[in-house]
């Protein structure tokens, strides 16, 4: 077990404490081939640091592992969070439109 205190930590430092933790695991045999995570923006920040691209049209929801470069890692969000923050964006917004007006 490891715990982290990462308050003050940038983006890219805490990027590079999830490769680091990855190149440990690696070098103990554990495969790692994703990681999960909720939908705060600041860990997309931390994934787009690691080279996750989620912008259409090229997503590409993985980063190469630092161990291995030709092994993917892929960013999973969580549903069970994603979930919780379309309930409170309806509670708080009501109903939704997009740019065009339309619900």
């Amino acid at each position: 077990m490891a715990i982290f205190f990462i308050v003050g930590l940038n983006d890219d430092e805490r990027g590079s404490l999830i490769n680091h933790c990855l190149l440990k695991l690696h070098n103990i045999g554990v495969v790692i081939s994703s990681v999960t995570c909720d939908g705060h923006s600041c860990n997309f920040a931390i994934f787009a640091s690691l080279g996750v691209e989620l912008k259409p049209p090229d997503i590409e929801a993985y980063f190469p592992h630092p161990a291995d470069s030709s092994s993917k890692v892929f960013m999973v969000l969580d549903a069970c969070h994603m979930l919780k923050f379309v309930r409170n964006c309806l509670a708080s917004y009501g109903v939704l439109k997009d740019w065009n007006g339309i619900k």
